[in-house]
């Protein structure tokens, strides 16, 4: 019999030892680790909440939940995150995954939710399954690469730190890049910097500003996701692999980071906040600083979403490293368009 409980934090160290021998992932397959707090990653969400698959007195199953402020259809809306699917192995094709979802929707419904969602790996054929079988629409595709940076990093003139008198002109061009997305909350100088100090690990020294005499033209930023959840690399996709060969071997003679092998924890930040005001061209003197910044304090590779937009001048290395599937549902019966362009968020 499988009880669905809420946790607690006198539950972390069984959740702590659930996630460590549950492996995630197809293209790159990991083991979490989240260095003795499993719910700091949470702390992004509003009123969080994770709730525990049981057989018995042992933990065999988690998701986690929460709300936060996000926009649908130009309309400010509560979005419902669903995330941090994981069931033991010994206990899969037990219907564990439904038995958690139901309690997640439950507590979106409870809590005033308009809409809930989740990214899910595009070869995950089962749960996508469940999910549309639930209501969920597949709503965009996240194309997911690994960006690694060959150059030496460089400063230009007009590159430099974000600073605190910085914060509006940063959210006004996240809201002009942005302002039309699904998803994208808007922002005022005051809710970006409650954004960016509820994101665990990130602080306004992870990001860098073009200023060209008081003219902030772009902005890009780092966020050390390595720095709560660790991955552990328990093995590559053939294809992958076969680039990551490729990439050792340009290693020999150019200078690209390291490239974790089965058993080895892979390090990454995620490339966020990243807007400018009239082209991606304006990310350009950006783009060295915050890889060399990576790169002195061996926060290991970058992963973007964007990168396609950035690839005309970034000069390093790519690795895609596969497909997730962004999947929504509204929970006040109107439909949603698919129409939109979709703001993804960091913890995305």
């Amino acid at each position: 019999m499988i009880d669905i409980t809420k946790a607690t934090y006198e539950n972390n160290d069984q959740l702590l030892d659930l996630i460590s021998h549950c492996p995630s992932g197809n293209s790159l397959v990991v083991r979490q680790e989240r260095f003795g707090d499993f719910f700091q990653r949470q702390q992004y969400l509003d009123h969080p909440r994770t709730w525990i698959a049981w057989d018995g007195d042992t933990a065999v199953g988690v998701m986690e939940c929460g709300l936060h402020r996000s926009s649908l259809e130009g309309e400010i809306a509560t979005a419902g995150c669903l995330s941090g699917t994981l069931v033991d192995p010994a206990y899969r094709r037990l219907g564990i995954p439904l038995k958690l979802l139901k309690a997640c929707e439950g507590y979106f419904e409870e809590m005033g939710a308009d809409f809930g969602y989740c990214s899910v790996a595009q070869e995950n054929l089962p749960y996508l399954g469940l999910l549309s079988q639930q209501g969920y629409m597949e709503r965009t595709k996240i194309q997911q690469s690994i960006y690694l940076e060959t150059r030496k990093s460089t400063f230009d003139g007009r590159v430099r730190p974000m600073e605190e008198k910085d914060l509006a002109d940063v959210a006004e061009l996240m809201n002009q890049i942005y302002g039309r997305h699904d998803m994208f909350p808007g922002y005022t100088a005051e809710s970006l910097a409650e954004s960016f100090h509820n994101l665990p690990g990130f602080s306004m020294e992870h990001v860098f500003v073009a200023d060209s005499q008081g003219d902030i033209s772009a902005c890009l930023g780092y966020w050390p996701v390595s720095s709560i959840i660790s991955s552990v690399v328990l093995s590559w996709d053939p294809k992958l692999r076969a680039l990551i060969g490729a990439a050792r071997q340009i290693k020999r003679w150019i200078h690209i980071p390291h490239i974790p092998e089965a058993g080895e924890a892979f390090r990454h930040c995620i490339a966020y906040p990243m807007a400018y005001k009239h082209s991606p061209r304006e990310l350009e003197p950006l783009w060295p600083a915050v890889c060399g910044m990576i790169r002195h304090q061996e926060l290991g590779s970058l992963i973007a979403y964007h990168i396609d937009s950035l690839g005309r001048f970034a000069g390093g290395y790519t690795l895609r490293a596969g497909t997730r599937v962004l999947l929504m549902k509204s929970y006040t019966g109107s439909e949603i368009c698919r129409s939109n362009p979709v703001f993804i968020p960091p913890m995305e």
